[in-house]
């Protein structure tokens, strides 16, 4: 994704207000808004190419620096839960009314400059990244790789291009004298700014154990398949003590978040 100052080379070229008539500029949004609607599920499509690899190396336990196998599947684990603490920090500070993990249209009720979102335009697309960076360096290969980079830049660059279209629309120069400062992807630190609202956790409990629960399971599911692959039937014996206090704990905790939103009002907020 080609960078320059204030952000990629096409939200430099939506500072011109021509840019809006250029049939190039609205196809990609219309992409973006397509995929912005079904962002929850799409991505899970790259575990088909990620099973098919680890069928073809189910003889193997090498990973992709070759370290050992237990200690890349929790240096892989930490980089997937890094981008969702990232999520969960970025979701804490921000204001009520953005769209969080909402799928149906793009909402913003003011535009958020401050926190994370005045170091870089697109936190959570960052952090979505950093989760699924660390599931596509535990499949043991550089082309799995190669591939995951590519479908990201081309899947979020249209779903940013499509919430920048947006938010231009909705905040006018408001939003395009914030985002000619602030990179859309790589953050600055330089430009921090002390966030506007207090952190709430009731919000992050709400929408990110979901997250949880994903990561989680997607590691799970492919410690249980490259077993399987192995021992050519069913396999649990990677699911060790270790990685099932993990799993217990972790889903625990997601599932517990899971019933207090539907069942109780501990976690509603007041707005």
């Amino acid at each position: 994704m080609a960078e320059g100052e204030g952000g990629t080379i096409w939200g430099i070229l939506l500072e011109n207000q021509d840019i809006k008539h250029m049939a190039l500029y609205e196809e990609m949004v219309a992409q973006g808004n397509w995929l912005f609607k079904r962002r929850g599920y799409l991505p899970l499509f790259l575990l088909i190419p990620a099973i098919i690899i680890i069928k073809i190396n189910a003889d193997s336990t090498a990973t992709l620096l070759g370290l050992p196998f237990a200690y890349w599947l929790y240096c892989c684990l930490g980089i997937s839960l890094a981008g969702l603490a990232l999520r969960i920090y970025t979701i804490g500070y921000a204001p009520y009314g953005t769209s969080g993990r909402n799928t149906k249209k793009q909402v913003a009720e003011e535009l958020n400059t401050k926190g994370i979102y005045s170091i870089v335009r697109h936190p959570l697309y960052l952090a979505n990244f950093i989760t699924w960076l660390g599931i596509a360096l535990f499949i043991p290969s550089w082309s799995f790789l190669v591939i995951f980079l590519l479908f990201y830049w081309l899947y979020y660059e249209r779903i940013m291009m499509a919430e920048e279209h947006f938010l231009m629309g909705k905040f006018g120069d408001a939003y395009r004298n914030w985002a000619v400062e602030t990179p859309a992807f790589i953050p600055n630190y330089a430009k921090w700014q002390k966030n506007r609202y207090p952190f709430s956790w009731k919000r992050v409990l709400i929408s990110e154990y979901s997250g949880l629960l994903s990561i989680l399971g997607i590691f799970t599911l492919l410690l249980i398949l490259q077993q399987s692959f192995y021992c050519g039937t069913i396999c649990f014996d990677l699911i060790d003590a270790q990685w099932l206090t993990v799993l217990v704990i972790g889903s625990g905790l997601a599932l517990g978040c899971r019933y207090l939103k539907k069942h109780t009002n501990l976690l509603k907020e007041n707005n």
